[in-house]
Formats: structure tokens, sequence, C-alpha cells
């Protein structure tokens, strides 16, 4: 048994092709396996249907004219959502009506009959990076439906009403996020989808000319108008601006996928513990702290006995370096950031403090809200402040904020002490600058 070559056969994508015409089904099968795809053929929709059951494709390349059912009756079967694997029509040049109807009922592409052998495979490997890009997608949706399904559970059973009610926010807003670039992503690959076809016919308009011929003089005639008509100039300007937002979208989405996959872990793999608050507020006076602008500088005052508490270190490491993360960011290029912890009413107390402009009073009863930020990137998503409160309230203790514009921000986080664990008193301070 030869398993090297099972594993290749298994690695390459699958294509197949449904068409009644049995010298193209030969000419297209033998054409797309000499350039590595694994391909199947059937000689109509019914046929068609059965085979997309049996062999999962990952490109359907799809006839509309054929006997028993034809390519538009395939499309309805299928229908368009949950579909994980990319389209493209058989048609020929004129047949724009049912071309424009395929795409409607969710076809991806087209090609038209007869169609250049390049031009097939470099559209066959286009469709075969759409679909992985929708199995990615699929993929990652069932990762953040499975880590919402774990905190749900959790909270059933472990967290008061009003620590459910944040976790459905939490829910809610992050469907919304998640919804609006995934809503202009669609608008612009289904905007992209529709240039393409332009350029496409562009691109075949030129060839004919470029050949020559007796018709050529008509075609540079028919072909004029039609590049005003069809608004060339502004397609090729909007591309680029349409990339770059489809790719932000991603970016953005890829950001509150991550930030779920942290909570996941900090959440249901992490272990109970005794610890010092002091370690984890010392790790803003060491190498590993988060990289500083040179202006900025960290001042810790520590109490000298051990600050001990009962919990997951990584969920209030966690808590903490989102609130120093935001800290840095609002102190800017000059400033001062200071770490202080004590013993507050048997509670471990830490407090962070810095120099930037402060929080306007208006916004201050929303900033633990899910997905609010003053951040300016699409990398800054607005989960930092709602994760800490999370985690430090699981812990039995609450944060608060202080601020006012232009007076800084003071942040304290008090969670329970754990007094038999040597939890430390109101002592003289450590203190250091870095």
């Amino acid at each position: 048994m030869n398993t090297h070559n099972d594993s290749n056969i298994q690695t390459k994508p699958i294509v197949l092709v449904v068409d009644d015409s049995q010298s193209i089904l030969t000419y297209v099968k033998g054409l797309l396996e000499e350039a590595g795809f694994r391909v199947f053929t059937a000689s109509d929709g019914r046929m068609g249907l059965e085979c997309i059951e049996s062999h999962k494709p990952d490109i359907v390349l799809l006839d509309i004219e054929m006997p028993v059912m034809n390519g538009l009756e395939v499309l309805d079967k299928l229908g368009k959502p949950g579909r994980l694997f990319s389209i493209i029509l058989l048609t020929s040049l004129s047949d724009i009506k049912n071309r424009i109807e395929g795409l409607d009922k969710g076809a991806d592409d087209y090609i038209t009959k007869p169609f250049d052998e390049r031009e097939l495979i470099a559209r066959v490997s286009a469709a075969v990076r759409t679909t992985s890009l929708k199995r990615e997608l699929e993929s990652a949706k069932c990762i953040a439906e499975d880590a919402l399904s774990k905190f749900r559970k959790a909270q059933s059973k472990v967290i008061e009403e009003q620590k459910i009610n944040a976790i459905a926010r939490l829910a809610s807003g992050m469907a919304h996020e998640i919804n609006n670039p995934l809503g202009f992503i669609q608008s612009n690959i289904g905007t992209l989808k529709n240039y393409s076809g332009i350029l496409s016919e562009g691109a075949s308009r030129f060839m004919e000319i470029s050949a020559g011929g007796c018709n050529a003089e008509k075609v540079i005639k028919e072909t004029l108008p039609w590049i005003k008509n069809s608004k060339l100039e502004f397609i090729c300007r909007d591309i680029e601006p349409l990339i770059s937002e489809t790719l932000n979208g991603v970016t953005r989405i890829s950001s509150i996928l991550r930030c779920l996959l942290i909570m996941d872990q900090a959440v249901f793999y992490t272990e109970t513990e005794v610890m010092d608050l002091n370690s984890i507020a010392r790790i803003f006076d060491s190498p590993s702290c988060p990289e500083l602008p040179q202006g900025v500088s960290i001042v810790t005052d520590l109490t000298d006995s051990p600050l001990m508490v009962t919990g997951k270190s990584d969920q209030l490491r966690i808590a903490i370096e989102n609130i120093f993360k935001n800290a840095i960011h609002a102190v800017g290029e000059q400033g001062e950031i200071r770490v202080t912890t004590r013993l507050e009413n048997n509670l471990a107390c830490m407090e962070i403090r810095d120099s930037g402009e402060g929080i306007p009073e208006e916004i201050m009863p929303i900033v633990f809200e899910p997905f609010f930020t003053t951040g300016k990137s699409h990398e800054t998503i607005g989960l930092g402040l709602t994760i800490s409160q999370y985690f430090v309230q699981a812990h039995g203790g609450r944060i608060t904020v202080e601020s006012g514009a232009g007076a800084g921000t003071c942040v304290k986080i008090l969670v329970p002490g754990n007094n038999e664990a040597g939890a430390g008193t109101e002592a003289q301070s450590i203190k250091g600058t870095k």
C-alpha cells in the first residue's frame, strides 16, 4: 500500500464538474487533474447533487443548461445558507440573464464558454481560496459559539444573576461587533465579485481586439462606449479601499475571537490557588512588563508583607494587565503610572493610577460596557475593563474607577484577602521607579 500517494490525494482540492457534454467533462477533468486537482464528474444536475453529498467537493463547476435538472434548479436545491464550498457557473458569453440569476441564487463566480485554460485554472484556484476562507470563518464561529456555551453553563451553576446579565451583555455586544464587520465584508465581497465580472468582460474584449481580425474595428467601436458605461476608472480606484476595509474587518473579528480564546483558557483551564497579589504587581517593574515609551515611568508602592488572596492567578493577572495596558494608552508618550498595594478592611487592594488626560464625567457610567473604547485603532476592541470586572467579580471582589477630564485615572481592584495564608498588613512600603 502506497500511503504517501494516498496522503497526497487526500490533500488535493476536490472539484466536481457538472455538465451534460461528455467532451467538456473529459477535457476539464484532464486539465484540472494535470493542474493538481482531484476531479469528479456528473452529467446532469440530479447526479451532481448526489456527488456533492458523497464527495464533499471544495469547488463545483456547474453548467446551467442541462437535461433532467438544470444548474439553476441545482442552486435552488442547495440554497445559500451554510454552504461551505464554492460554485462557478459555466455559461455562454451571451447568456447574461441566466448568469445574473445564478449569481443571485448563490453562485460565487462564472466563466464563459469557450474558456481559456489559464483563466479556468486561475478561477478554480481563486475559488479554492474562497472556500478556505468560508471554512475558516465557520470554524471561528464554532469556536465562539463553543466558548459562549461554556460560559453559559458555568454561570448557570456558580454565578449570581448580576454576572449572568453581564455575560448576556457581552454576548450581545460580541454578536453586534462581529456582525458589523461581517456585514461590510459580505457587502464588499459582493461588490468585488461584480467588479470581477466587469473586469473579466473588459479583458475578453481587449483580448479580442489584440487578436486582430476582421471584427477588431467593430469590437473597438463597441468597447469605447462600454468603457464609459461600465465606470472602469471608478472601479479601479475603488478596489484598493474595498480590500483594505475588508482586511480591517477581518482583523477586528480576529481580535475579538483571540480575546474570547484568552478568556476561555483563563476560565476553564486554570486551577484555584493561594497567591501573592504583590507578585502580579511586580510584573510591572520587571523586564516582562509591556514595552513603555521612553517618557513614561512606573512607580511601585507595595506592602512589605505578602498580600495573599485565593483564586485563579491567570484570571487576576489578565484583569490587572488589562487595566495596566489602559493606563499605558492613557499616558501616551509622557507621564507616570503608579501601582500601589495595601490591605483595606480585610480586602487585598491594588490601585493603578495614571497621569493621563482622564475620563470625561459623562462617559464614566459606561466604561465597563462591552466594546466601549476611546481608542481609535480598529484593533482596540473595548473588552479590557469588561473582562477585568468579570474576573474580579468572580473572585468576590469589585473594581472602582475614579477619574475626571485632565485629572488622570485611578482604578482600584479589591478582592477578599486570605488572612490564614499571611495577608499583608498596613506596612512600610517598598518604593521603586522604572
